[in-house]
């Protein structure tokens, strides 16, 4: 039930970015940069929490007996941010940077159209 809430959210979001592109380009490059700063800073904390995982692990090598590092390694790594997650946060970032671009292509598409369609 929960994921289809999200999904559902998820999909309002992206309707509601596009038609806002799409029919209010100006009003979307004011959105723009404040969508993708938080989309950066996500990013980033992601990247932060995987690199915090990795360099404490490395730096508790000393401590944990050789024969168990391996089970703490794979511990350790359970708690890394699933990799979908960041392929999910390119993916929305190259949409966004998409349709900050779709008026200049829609504007092409016009210029390149005969006049008399």
């Amino acid at each position: 039930m929960e994921s289809a809430v999200i999904s559902s959210l998820i999909v309002a979001f992206v309707t509601g970015i596009t038609f806002l592109a799409y029919k209010h380009p100006i009003a979307f490059k004011r959105l723009y940069f404040p969508i993708f700063g938080v989309l950066l800073l996500i990013g980033v904390g992601f990247g932060a929490w995987n690199s915090a995982i990795s360099i404490t692990l490395a730096a508790l090598k000393d401590f944990i007996p050789p024969e168990q590092f391996q089970a703490a390694t794979l511990k350790a790594h359970a708690l890394d941010a699933p990799t979908w997650y960041s392929w999910a946060f390119m993916g929305m970032v190259a949409y966004l940077v998409f349709l900050l671009w779709l008026p200049n292509i829609i504007e092409d598409e016009k210029k390149d159209k005969p006049k008399d369609e």
